[in-house]
């Protein structure tokens, strides 16, 4: 099985690709086992964590199919949630990767997309600029953004799947994105922006009961967290 979706994911069709996410999802929800080691549980957490993870993420993260990489994100979701281990030891950078994506293509393609959120002026004045494409055609204020949508997408993904455990990370790059994505020209952006503050809110619902090795209150992450709210309350608000 593993090896059909590795020649599937290496495939020119995207059908192929999309069919190889799907697959894999199967495969970590139905065999993966954190206690289990050898055999076939060390193939496929091999699979996992080093053909997927470093090898194949990278480039579906902007493959030319939303479709594909609208996928990936199901795909990072359970590859953390069923192993929270090694799912923290790679989030950082996943979180890392993701946000750079986000923050190379907040401004559109081709030149002369306007990203209202990164030039203030053209919201407090007021002003819509008309975007057009090489040929002249108006472009739609959702095109041209390239992987963006689909990258905010996944940020929320791997949000919901590592819990509380986002506050062992630093957060402050995540902030700075979600600012910028509720006030963003793409309506769809603002929305998943929301499902991503969401998510910050959802999985941090059970940090209150968060406990450290020795059993006292985990109160570094309740702080943190707090801080944390002191930024997002007012964008919701």
């Amino acid at each position: 099985m593993i090896d059909v979706l590795k020649v599937m994911y290496n495939s020119a069709r995207w059908e192929d690709r999309h069919g190889a996410i799907n697959g894999s999802i199967v495969l970590i929800e139905k065999f993966y086992d954190t206690q289990a080691e050898g055999g076939v549980d060390s193939v496929l957490k091999d699979f996992v964590w080093n053909a997927l993870r470093a090898d194949k993420v990278p480039g579906l993260l902007r493959d030319g199919e939303f479709r594909v990489r609208n996928q990936l994100g199901l795909l990072l979701k359970a590859m953390i949630s069923h192993d929270q281990e090694k799912g923290g030891q790679h989030f950082d950078w996943l979180k890392e990767m993701l946000l750079k994506d986000i923050e190379e293509t907040f401004e559109r393609e081709p030149a002369g997309g306007v990203d209202a959120s990164a030039d203030p002026s053209v919201v407090a004045k007021g002003r819509k600029i008309i975007n057009k494409d090489d040929g002249g055609k108006t472009m739609h204020d959702t095109e041209g953004w390239k992987s963006l949508e689909t990258s905010m997408r996944i940020l929320q993904h791997i949000i919901e799947a590592i819990g509380v455990k986002l506050y062992d990370f630093d957060l402050d790059r995540i902030l700075k994105c979600i600012i910028k994505g509720v006030d963003h020209i793409n309506r769809f952006v603002r929305e998943i922006s929301y499902f991503v503050i969401n998510a910050i809110f959802e999985t941090s619902a059970k940090i209150m009961a968060e406990r450290n090795e020795d059993g006292s209150a985990a109160s570094d992450k309740v702080e943190k967290f707090l801080s944390f709210c002191d930024d997002l309350v007012p964008i919701v608000a």
